[in-house]
């Protein structure tokens, strides 16, 4: 007798993901991903402030560079002409650019390939690129008094500290203007006398180490510029080569308090860091201030020789 036998055809079935599986899949990926980014975005940021600091201490570095050559500090600007931003560039290996700049003429005199320079090291990352600042700014700079054409320039994102809006009176509490004949003791035989009581002077006679009274760690000398988000290249953010008008420069304090996001007004200090806004001190440290910080503390640091003790900040 024959048998027949029945073969058994294995086969292997193939099956894909069905339509709910797959919004699954994809659900379970855009929530990682949600959680991922703000950890990402956070670690760019911080590298971004590393780069800030750095760039703040390079500056304050080179401060103290010109310092001790030249045994006093950088002015702020002289009218018409150059900023500090101009004298410091062989302290911070530009010395190319500084034998291009003509002392003898006028900002708006300069030659263009020197005039428009874009320093990176002016630059804060987190807020802009030193690329979208290689035409200069786009208005704003025409010389004081006249109609004539506007002269673009560099921009930065940094500016020297020329002290408070007012002068405290250590021994009495007492609040002066600005203006050096109201600061009791001050003539025109002192050597001090200068528009501002910060460590960037403007006119009168240079200020040198001696005149940090508060002490370099306790006094405030470059910060990050507060630029309105709606502002690139205008108004506030004018060239910081020129003179003329002192955009390289900021007060902090009471009646100039720190700018607390992109879109407030004013010629203040500020960031675009959550937050903080960086400062380079007078020894060369750097501190982050919150924009919160106590205007008085804030007033403190400012001024460099109010003889007020800072308190923690």
């Amino acid at each position: 007798m024959w048998r027949i036998g029945v073969g058994r055809c294995n086969r292997s079935v193939r099956r894909g993901f069905t339509l709910v599986e797959l919004l699954v899949v994809i659900t379970i990926i855009g929530i990682l991903i949600g959680l991922l980014l703000p950890a990402v975005q956070s670690a760019r940021e911080a590298a971004r402030q590393t780069q800030c600091a750095n760039n703040l201490k390079q500056i304050g570095l080179g401060v103290q560079l010109h310092l001790n050559a030249q045994g006093f500090i950088p002015y702020t600007r002289l009218d018409t002409r150059e900023t500090w931003a101009v004298i410091l560039w062989p302290y911070i290996e530009q010395q190319n650019l500084f034998d291009k700049w003509n002392f003898s003429k006028r900002y708006y005199d300069q030659e263009d390939e020197v005039r428009l320079a874009v320093i990176p090291l002016y630059f804060c990352p987190t807020k802009r690129r030193p690329a979208s600042a290689v035409a200069g700014s786009q208005s704003g700079d025409v010389l004081q008094g006249t109609s004539n054409a506007h002269v673009p320039g560099g921009l930065a994102d940094y500016a020297v500290c020329v002290g408070t809006p007012n002068r405290i009176d250590p021994e009495t509490g007492k609040v002066f203007g600005t203006k050096p004949d109201y600061w009791p003791g001050m003539n025109s035989e002192t050597t001090e006398i200068n528009a501002v009581n910060g460590p960037f002077w403007y006119k009168g006679a240079p200020l040198v180490a001696a005149h940090i009274r508060d002490g370099m760690s306790n006094t405030l000398f470059i910060g990050e510029k507060h630029v309105p988000n709606y502002q690139f290249g205008i108004g506030v953010d004018a060239s910081i080569y020129n003179g003329d008008h002192g955009r390289g420069n900021r007060k902090a304090g009471t009646g100039a308090p720190l700018a607390k996001g992109p879109q407030t007004s004013g010629s203040l200090f500020g960031s675009y860091h959550p937050g903080t806004c960086p400062f380079v001190m007078g020894d060369g440290s750097v501190r982050s201030l919150s924009t919160s910080i106590d205007y008085t503390t804030l007033d403190r640091l400012a001024d460099r020789a109010d003889g007020l003790v800072v308190p923690p900040f």
